[in-house]
């Protein structure tokens, strides 16, 4: 068992770098080095007690350097995902959800620093006092930024966050500022998820989205949707096969935004394993973008011995991963006596990719 462990670990590298591609943006810590913090720390008017220490890490889509030293900690993330942009919707709704009126949880708007006539709520970021934290998004990156130092107050640390994420947008220089102020968005309704087109298993699925102004009222599938703070969200149940469900929003007598989606219902887990399962010939299955549960369900029916590799990060949930890819690829003869190396990531149902699977496969 060790020696197969050791065995994977040796051959990971090269089998992520043939996946994923030489072309992986820099680091955070490569961008923003330790002086540059520090001295946004100081200008913030925080009592370091010495240099800072940085410390990154890295996974496919996502940067993170955490600098540390006394009287001092920051740490700033950058999501390049292709579910960026789904990942700072949920992380406001969610502040708004559990901490609407209180000042010091609830976010508060932060203009040019983001995209800010087309990120959620007419802002491109939001900054969280309580935290010391600030999430905004540009050009689809979600970078986060959050920011604790003896002496900093907390209007100057919000700004030395906000100098900190145009950096990490501006690939280590500072990134152009938009206007200190709101500009006027228009009425509008944007759909989150489910991706038109997108297929599942399940019985209900959920429907989220964005609408301004955020007294709007939304319709989904002719019922009226749960909408607070500029965000709606209906579960809808679908049937087996093709459904259609129609979004609608209503503002001021006048419709704002209206999308028909696709959604296809397909077989239940286990049908779909048994298929698998039936239709194996020796060779790998093909398991791209299919859940991982019903992966390893097919996979232990037919006996195939199998090791996994994550691709991301987060703790594996079976029902809410997929299957990017194999080793040995898809086609090819199982080896005698070695397992088939299984990469897997997080299952999405709001873009065209439907997984966090990134490079070839």
């Amino acid at each position: 068992m060790l020696a197969r462990r050791l065995a994977v670990a040796a051959l990971l590298p090269l089998l992520l770098a043939s996946c994923a591609g030489t072309d992986e943006p820099e680091t955070v810590c490569d961008m923003v080095g330790p002086r540059t913090v520090a001295a946004e720390l100081r200008d913030a008017g925080a009592e370091l007690g010495g240099s800072l220490r940085p410390r990154g890490d890295e996974s496919p889509g996502l940067s993170v350097c955490s600098y540390r030293g006394a009287g001092a900690g920051v740490r700033v993330t950058r999501d390049t995902a292709p579910q960026a942009p789904l990942r700072y919707f949920h992380r406001i709704v969610e502040q708004f959800e559990f901490h609407a009126g209180d000042p010091q949880r609830e976010p508060h708007l932060v203009f040019g620093v983001g995209d800010d006539r087309h990120a959620y709520g007419g802002a491109g970021a939001y900054w969280v006092p309580r935290y010391g934290q600030l999430i905004s998004l540009r050009d689809e990156r979600l970078v986060v930024v959050t920011l604790s130092a003896r002496g900093a107050s907390g209007r100057v640390r919000r700004r030395a966050a906000e100098r900190l994420a145009l950096r990490v947008f501006g690939g280590g220089r500072p990134a152009k500022r938009g206007d200190r102020r709101a500009g006027a968005v228009d009425p509008g309704m944007t759909v989150v998820t489910p991706r038109d087109g997108a297929e599942l298993r399940e019985d209900e699925v959920l429907v989220q989205g964005t609408v301004t102004p955020s007294d709007a009222t939304v319709r989904v599938a002719g019922r009226p949707a749960r909408t607070k703070n500029g965000v709606f969200d209906a579960r809808v149940r679908v049937a087996r096969g093709k459904n259609r469900i129609e979004v609608a929003a209503e503002a001021d007598g006048r419709e704002i935004g209206r999308e028909l989606l696709t959604i296809k219902r397909v077989a239940p887990a286990e049908e779909a394993a048994a298929r698998i399962a039936r239709e194996y010939d020796g060779r790998v299955p093909d398991v791209r973008g299919e859940r991982l549960d019903i992966v390893r369900s097919a996979f232990r029916r037919i006996g195939l011995r199998f090791t996994e590799v994550k691709l991301g990060g987060g703790r594996i949930e079976p029902k809410g991963w997929a299957a990017c890819g194999t080793r040995p690829l898809d086609g090819e003869r199982v080896q005698r006596g070695k397992p088939v190396i299984l990469f897997t990531a997080k299952l999405r149902l709001d873009r065209a990719s439907l997984t966090d699977c990134r490079g070839k496969f």
